[in-house]
């Protein structure tokens, strides 16, 4: 992730001429190449100066990787925290909880947090400054701050609604594909995200033998999961997958025009059920899709979990069962 936003600066840079953008691109690929490393003092000092040098790099995921490299050396993690005395530590734990507030105060404006959220409870980098045996050691005026942050984001925690479609850049499903006998692997991903109409659109790329044979455009809001555009032809109004917030027993019934064809697509939520697949088990809320269109009908049925996404779908198309589950997932930066 930290690549792409290095590229930005660097091309801000060209076609800007502004050498300010070339040295916070240098400062912010020096700060991850010393995290990587474990130079979590040395990457300390380079977040710093790149978010100095270009303030728009001071969010997340940078910001966020400041943090932890902050709270990694204050913990005397790493291979240049050996020397740092006691008030050194304190003022890597003061800019560690400055990112992470200025991190929390950004996720209130953001519909979907839990995966962020869960992430800082189980981050063992935020170990020292996380845990109550470790706060527990810290003067009393530097461990109020730190218990005021953890008591802020499990509230924010226990407010916030799950993803069932996480559409960040780089998200990754493996499933396998079985047709009667016939079994095929497809990779989904999210390989962009894309302004459409001013909104943002995931462009998520399903990959059968490494070569791409279906592109979809999804989006995500405070109303549910939308398909946009699928194989080249748009959906108006995009069609519902989901409906936010996600309640058993929920219906919805939409009419579409898809490329030149109109079709109507009905919904109904199902239950929670624990779910095995070859990815492992998972606690999933089933979705059905009724589609008619030309006098042909369409059942799918998907299981959706929680900050994962589908984890099984079934389509059903006459005596024609297609059954997908999920191998693999790998969770976008």
């Amino acid at each position: 992730m930290y690549r792409t936003s290095v590229m930005i600066v660097l091309f801000a840079a060209v076609v800007h001429g502004d050498d300010t953008n070339k040295d916070a691109a240098k400062a912010l690929a020096a700060a991850e190449q010393a995290r990587d490393k474990s130079h979590f003092v040395q990457a300390v000092r380079s977040y710093e100066s790149a978010f100095a040098a270009d303030p728009r790099l001071a969010v997340s995921p940078n910001r966020n990787n400041a943090a932890c490299a902050a709270a990694q050396a204050a913990s005397g993690k790493g291979k240049d925290a050996d020397k740092l005395d006691a008030n050194e530590k304190t003022v890597l734990r003061g800019k560690a909880l400055a990112w992470l507030k200025a991190d929390l105060a950004d996720l209130k404006k953001v519909v979907f947090v839990q995966a962020t959220l869960l992430d800082w409870q189980r981050n063992p980098h935020l170990k020292g400054v996380r845990d109550a045996t470790e706060l527990a050691a810290l003067p009393e005026a530097e461990r109020k701050p730190w218990q005021q942050l953890w008591t802020d984001a499990d509230a924010m925690l226990k407010k916030s609604i799950p993803d069932f479609y996480p559409l960040r850049v780089g998200t990754k499903w493996n499933y396998e594909v079985t047709v009667g006998e016939m079994a095929v692997k497809i990779q989904n991903e999210i390989t962009g995200i894309e302004m459409v109409k001013g909104e943002p659109q995931a462009v998520q790329a399903s990959t059968v033998n490494g070569a791409v044979a279906a592109t979809e455009y999804l989006s995500s809001n405070r109303q549910g999961v939308f398909r946009n555009k699928s194989m080249g032809l748009e959906s108006n109004p995009p069609v519902r997958l989901l409906k936010y917030p996600v309640k058993p027993g929920e219906t919805w019934e939409e009419e579409h025009t898809v490329g030149k064809e109109k079709a109507t697509v009905s919904a109904v939520v199902g239950k929670y059920e624990e779910v095995q697949v070859p990815g492992g088990k998972f606690k999933a809320i089933t979705v059905t899709l009724k589609t008619v269109s030309a006098g042909v009908e369409v059942d799918t049925t998907y299981w959706y979990a929680p900050n994962v996404g589908i984890i099984k779908q079934v389509a059903r198309f006459g005596d024609l069962n297609v059954q997908m589950e999920l191998e693999k997932f790998v969770q976008g930066k």
